[in-house]
């Protein structure tokens, strides 16, 4: 899997998600009543923008975490904490291979490093 692919994916899943419901046109009534509520069209978008920026922020993680290992970088603070935890949980290899399973870890990580 190459990360760059998903994340534009989901940078372009974000850009279509942020298009507010309300641009689309609906006729109801026939005629009759000039509004229509888009919130549950509003919703869906809303899932899917998280839903990709959930991923997006997973490729972020792999990315950072390869490059930090294999920079030999370390951080301080509550970085260096959120860095210490992805690099104990993500896959120590950093050679070419399929990062699908790296992805579904930083994933489950989301919710613990935004707490640090």
């Amino acid at each position: 899997m190459i990360l760059e692919y998903v994340a534009q994916s989901c940078l372009a899943d974000l850009r279509r998600s942020a298009i507010p419901a309300t641009v689309a046109t609906a006729v109801i009534s026939r005629g009759v009543e000039d509004h229509a509520p888009f919130s549950t069209e509003a919703a869906r978008s809303l899932a899917q923008g998280v839903a990709a920026y959930r991923v997006l922020l997973s490729c972020e993680l792999v990315a950072a975490s390869r490059a930090a290992r294999m920079r030999g970088l370390a951080a301080s603070g509550p970085l260096g904490v959120a860095m210490e935890r992805a690099l104990s949980a993500l896959d120590p290899r950093t050679e070419d291979r399929p990062l699908d399973s790296d992805l579904d870890v930083a994933e489950t990580l989301l919710a613990e490093l935004a707490t640090v």
